[in-house]
């Protein structure tokens, strides 16, 4: 009888400890989510170069300043979900004070991470990001739609100095024809956000071809630091 008990109580030891490294090994599931931080406090500064061609004047119009995205609190919008508010600050130059110019919010889910940026809300990423996964980044506001993709995600990138061990691309526009191109890109880090943004539109002269811009929008936005 003895044995017997001391069999069972062993046995059980076993099971114990092959349960408890079952539940060390267990691996959780990718789902993207800390690519879109919600944490209060959380600030990126970005360098901001504006490039414009216009079709008014014939002028070349440079812009640089830098750009400061805080968090600065969350509120309940009006479908009962929690918003965060995110403040935007700007300023010529490093040695000039932030001066606040925009608030824009963002929502999280647990399929979506939408930003209204001047009142037009956009889709940024769906979760869980896949290779195959593709989403209309318009389908929450009155514009065209326009599909977005995963270029790549969950690998690792530097920019600037700093290194991210988990990234992602999100290509939203790649578009050309003999009038037009239009080239959007957004990469975001886990933890850090959007680290980089580009956008190009390009409108050529009619029926001259791609050799003769006619209007041209480069815009960027690319990270200097962060903090959470």
């Amino acid at each position: 009888m003895q044995n017997k008990f001391y069999f069972v109580l062993s046995f059980l030891l076993a099971m114990n400890i092959s349960s408890c490294k079952k539940d060390s090994n267990t691996v959780s599931p990718f789902t993207g989510y800390s690519y879109a931080p919600e944490n209060i406090g959380h600030e990126i500064i970005y360098d901001v170069d504006s490039i414009i061609k216009s079709d008014f004047d014939g002028l070349t119009h440079v812009n640089h300043f830098q750009i400061r995205e805080l968090i600065a609190d969350t509120f309940t919008d009006n479908q009962g979900r929690p918003t965060l508010r995110l403040e935007r600050y700007k300023r010529l130059t490093p040695n000039d004070p932030w001066v606040i110019y925009k608030v824009w919010t963002a929502n999280k889910t647990n399929v979506h991470y939408e930003k209204k940026e001047d009142n037009i809300t956009y889709v940024k990423l769906v979760f869980p990001p896949t290779s195959t996964v593709t989403w209309n980044g318009n389908s929450l506001n009155f514009l065209d739609s326009l599909y977005y993709s995963y270029l790549t995600f969950n690998t690792s990138d530097s920019y600037n100095n700093l290194s991210f061990d988990s990234a992602l691309t999100v290509l939203q526009n790649d578009y050309e024809d003999i009038i037009e191109k239009n080239y959007q890109v957004e990469k975001y880090a886990t933890e850090v956000g959007m680290y980089y943004k580009e956008q190009d539109s390009i409108r050529f002269s009619c029926c001259t071809g791609n050799d003769t811009i006619e209007f041209r929008r480069h815009y960027t936005e690319k990270i200097v630091s962060f903090s959470n």
